[in-house]
């Protein structure tokens, strides 16, 4: 990575190691783990909607005259657009999301 600094050029290189990572196997007996997320499992339901409302909403104020930024859209793999389109309709279905204005 190269970047411009107090008037020189900084080349940053990352170190290689020399060893390889290690990876090790999650043991799936554990009790503990079973125990916390069986008692904790309404915190890993999927949600069915959107929050409940509140009193205290949150919003970007923009400068007025000023229109929104436009930037070109990123670019991905057609198997990587089907998926995201199937997993924004599955929450738009659901009311997790909702279109923007």
């Amino acid at each position: 990575m190269s970047f411009g600094h107090a008037g020189k050029r900084v080349t940053w290189k990352g170190v290689h190691s020399s060893t390889s990572p290690t990876l090790h196997a999650i043991n799936h007996n554990n009790e503990l783990l079973d125990s916390l997320l069986t008692e904790f499992a309404v915190l890993f339901e999927e949600p069915q909607g959107l929050p409940p409302m509140r009193h205290i909403h949150h919003r970007i104020r923009l400068v007025a005259g000023t229109d929104a930024v436009a930037v070109r859209p990123y670019r991905y793999a057609h198997i990587q657009k089907d998926e995201l389109e199937r997993q924004c309709d599955d929450m738009l279905r659901r009311g997790v999301i909702r279109p923007s204005t």
